[in-house]
């Protein structure tokens, strides 16, 4: 089995453009999530090369950086550990653990 020329460059070199599914796939959604993010703003609108609908990958990445963070209120159950250390490290008054420093 052969492969043409055009099918090694089109596999092997890097592209600007990307296609509807390709550019969904840049930036880690489902095509759908995709098409909802184009039409609600927050992904940029592709550019038309005849019939062709292509999003510029620089344009993508611009796009995913100022998407906002997470900034749920969400605790992190790291804080909680340590938060649970600090009060269980110091010994509770009338513990058996508790040292008598009357001298």
């Amino acid at each position: 089995m052969s492969i043409s020329k055009n099918d090694v460059r089109s596999k092997t070199q890097a592209r600007r453009g990307l296609r509807r599914v390709e550019a969904a796939i840049h930036v880690g959604v489902s095509p759908t999530k995709f098409d909802e993010m184009v039409k609600d703003g927050r992904i940029p609108r592709p550019k038309r090369i005849d019939a062709i609908a292509l999003w510029d990958q620089r344009q993508l990445d611009l796009a995913f950086e100022a998407l906002p963070d997470d900034d749920s209120r969400a605790e992190n159950p790291w804080d909680l550990f340590q938060g649970w250390v600090a009060a269980f490290s110091k010994e509770p008054r009338g513990s058996l653990y508790a040292i008598d420093r009357r001298t």
